[in-house]
This record gives C-alpha cells, sequence and structure tokens, in this order.
C-alpha cells in the first residue's frame, strides 16, 4: 500500500454521487498519504478565497482528511453569463480561463511541497481536463497515473471526438495507465496502441455490506406486491437505460414486480434528457414497474436482499454503456443473486457465465427470468460469488495500483 506518499487527483466527482469512485479511493489513500483534490468543477469566489487565506491561513477547505482546492473564480460567474449570449465559444474560454488560472495558482503553491517531497503523484481519471496535465507534470519528483474506471463518453460527435484526443494525449504522457476492465483496456489501446495498461480490481464498496449484513429494512412502498417475484435495480434511474426492453419486458410480464430503487439523475456521458422524460412515462404507464427514490447505502444490502433476481438493463448501443464495468455487480454478488443484463461487452467474460445472463432482447430476458425463478439459485455459486466481490473491492483496488506505482518507482526513481 501506498505510504507517506503527496498525491494530487484532480477530480469532477461531486460528494455524496451513487457512483463515487474517486470519494472511494481517497478514503483509502489518506489514511497513510496526504490527499489534495483539485476540483475544477466547483467553484468559489475570490473574495471567499482571500477570507480563507485571512483567517484561516490556507487556500484550501478540508473534508475530512483531504484538501481541497477549488476553481477561483477570478473571472466572475455573472460576467460568463453574460459572455453566453454574445458567443458560446466567447463563454467556454472565460470559463476554461477560470480554471487554468486557478491550476497556475494551485501549481504554485504546490511547488515548493512537491520539491520537498521525495514521493509524488499526479493522479487523473477524467480526460476533460486532459490540458492541466501539461502544467502539473511540472511538479517535481511526480508519478502521473492515468485511472480509467469508466468510458468517458458524450451523445455530441464534436465532444465524443474531443475526449478522444484528450485520453490519446494521457495514455501517451503517462508513466503509469490502469483500467478495472479487460474491455476498457482493448478499447483504449485502440487510441493508443503502444500503451502500456493493467488491469485492476473494480472497486466495491465492501465495508458498507459487511457492516450492514443482516440488518433488516423494509421498503415502504405500497404499490410493490412482495409475493410476486421481485427483478431489481439499485442506483441512479438514469438515460442509460434501454426502455423499450423495460417497457417489453414489463408489459409482457404482469405478475412479475420490476423494482427502480434511486435517484433519477441525468447521466452526463449520455446527456439525453428526453430518456428521463421516457422513464416517468413508463413509471405512471406500467403499475408492475416501480420507483423507489434514493436510499441511504447503508440500506443497500437489504434492499437486494428482498430481490429474488438483479438486472442491469443497460442501452448498450451507447459507447459509455458497451464499455462500462457496473460497481453494481459486486453489491449484487456479494448478496448472492442471480443477475441479467444487457450485453455489456465486460460482462460477456466467460468467468461470469454462471452468474449473469446476457440478454439483448426482452424475449431473451423473459427466458433467462424464467429458468432463474423455477429454481432456488445454488448456495455454491452465492459463495462464489461473494469471493469474487471481495476481490474486487475499493481496499483490493488501491492495493493494486499502489503495487504498480511503487514497481514503477523502485524502476525508474531507484
Amino acid at each position: 500500500m501506498l505510504t507517506n506518499y503527496l498525491i494530487l487527483i484532480i477530480s469532477i466527482e461531486k460528494p455524496g454521487l451513487v457512483c463515487d469512485a474517486v470519494g472511494q479511493t481517497v478514503r483509502i489513500l489518506s489514511s497513510k498519504n496526504k490527499v489534495i483534490i483539485f476540483e475544477p468543477d466547483s467553484k468559489i469566489s475570490v473574495l471567499k478565497l482571500m477570507k480563507r487565506l485571512i483567517f484561516h491561513r490556507s487556500p484550501f477547505h478540508h473534508r475530512q482528511q483531504v484538501l481541497v482546492f477549488n476553481q477561483a473564480l477570478v473571472i466572475p460567474d455573472l460576467i460568463i453569463k453574460i459572455s453566453l449570449k454574445l458567443s458560446r465559444q466567447l463563454d467556454e474560454l472565460l470559463k476554461n480561463l477560470n480554471i487554468v488560472i486557478s491550476a497556475v495558482l494551485l501549481f504554485m503553491l504546490l511547488y515548493p511541497t512537491f520539491q520537498r517531497s521525495k514521493r509524488n503523484i499526479l493522479w487523473i481519471s477524467f480526460p476533460q481536463y486532459s490540458y492541466l496535465v501539461q502544467l502539473f507534470r511540472l511538479l517535481p519528483n511526480c508519478v502521473f497515473l492515468y485511472d480509467i474506471f469508466d468510458e468517458q463518453s458524450s451523445s455530441d460527435n464534436t465532444k465524443r471526438q474531443r475526449l478522444a484526443k484528450a485520453k490519446t494525449k494521457l495514455l501517451q504522457q503517462a508513466d503509469v495507465v490502469t483500467t478495472i476492465s479487460h474491455a476498457m483496456r482493448s478499447r483504449y489501446q485502440q487510441l493508443h496502441r503502444s500503451a502500456s495498461i493493467e488491469v485492476v480490481p473494480q472497486g466495491f464498496a465492501l465495508c458498507s455490506f459487511v457492516s450492514q449484513s443482516g440488518k433488516k429494512q423494509e421498503l415502504s412502498q405500497p404499490q410493490w406486491q412482495k409475493n410476486y417475484p421481485t427483478i431489481g435495480f439499485v442506483g441512479r434511474i438514469s438515460d442509460r437505460f434501454d426502455y423499450k426492453l423495460l417497457n417489453d419486458l414489463a408489459s409482457s410480464n404482469p405478475l412479475w414486480q420490476f423494482l427502480l430503487v434511486g435517484p433519477i439523475q441525468l447521466e452526463g456521458n449520455v446527456d439525453r434528457p428526453d430518456r428521463l422524460v421516457e422513464v416517468r412515462k413508463l413509471l405512471i404507464k406500467l403499475p408492475n414497474l416501480i420507483h423507489i427514490s434514493s436510499q441511504p447505502r447503508t440500506a443497500l444490502p437489504s434492499i437486494i436482499e428482498q430481490f429474488d433476481i438483479c438486472m442491469i438493463p443497460y442501452n448498450v448501443s451507447l459507447d459509455f454503456n458497451r464499455y462500462c464495468y457496473p460497481m453494481k455487480l459486486f453489491e449484487y454478488f456479494y448478496m448472492g443473486k442471480p443477475v441479467v443484463s444487457t450485453p455489456i461487452e465486460e460482462l460477456t467474460r466467460p468467468e461470469f457465465a454462471e452468474f449473469i445472463k446476457i440478454g439483448a432482447t426482452a424475449r431473451d430476458w423473459q427466458r433467462h427470468i424464467e429458468q432463474l425463478l423455477a429454481k432456488p439459485w445454488p448456495s455454491k455459486l452465492q459463495k462464489r460469488q461473494r469471493q469474487l466481490a471481495i476481490a474486487n473491492s475499493w481496499q483490493r483496488k488501491v492495493e493494486a495500483i499502489s503495487g504498480i506505482i511503487q514497481r514503477y518507482d523502485s524502476q525508474h526513481r531507484g
């Protein structure tokens, strides 16, 4: 495990997200290392920044054991809003200028500290901010890690091409590249064939499930009839879903309950707000397609325990879905539940064949669900599922990345 490293992480992840990959990683890293997060998407006024400097003698704010640096609004939001009315290009230029000025300020603040420290890491997962890497790579004694945990994408062709260029640049510049799936490794090696990309565990919040196992929490939803088979999903209810599949399946099987547990939110990598309109229409139209809003993370084990079958109904015509590796898979596995999924690349691998039934159409899903409901799910498969979940915990992921970085350090820095 990494110990006594100084780690700078560039993140666009907001605290409290359902999928908090950066948050989980930082939680483990910060126990033995000094972690600083730069959040270009989180803004702070220059006045508030000055108050921090005067009253706290620091431009950072604390988030538990971590130091966080936000985008300083050198150019105020009001001016940026006015610029949007004049020109979208001008608006984008001013926004990026704020971020660059903030990055330069952070660089100047960190340089002396990085110079004193002999073990430093620049950690990035979001290609949107690849242009900041050229600056932060100038920090002394720094290993640059590109940690790929999602297929960053867009429904907009121009944005998608821009992201592809940014990913390629990061692959070319990084000292160490890791990803969580074989499917993503193959995809990213197409962008830069000479890139050495190592596969590490996925990342599953094992501690949350261990501490809550055995605790019972009944879901309060009058529409949910528990004496009928329940096929469930936990996570963000978004424009990622294959709503035609869900509609056809739920319409054809009125005695099956399809339970969606989580917030209804837009997925930035898909950016199709019209899809959220679709899901709301379906929830009204179909009495056996049931939505329960956000539940505490601590309630997830109990919720999943009440499912007969777990599902991942993502629309794989979207690259973001096709190449994803859902965190929820190992939440389902830990609770020993059979899974039905659309053909997500990583989930079609042979090692998952006994645990995941793959179907591209509602008819495929119906056949799989009928077979799974016909007999109890074997305890020997449940035991192996739990072993897979434990092997893919956040602790195991960070340990794997730590070993790769330490190996690089010993080979290149002595």
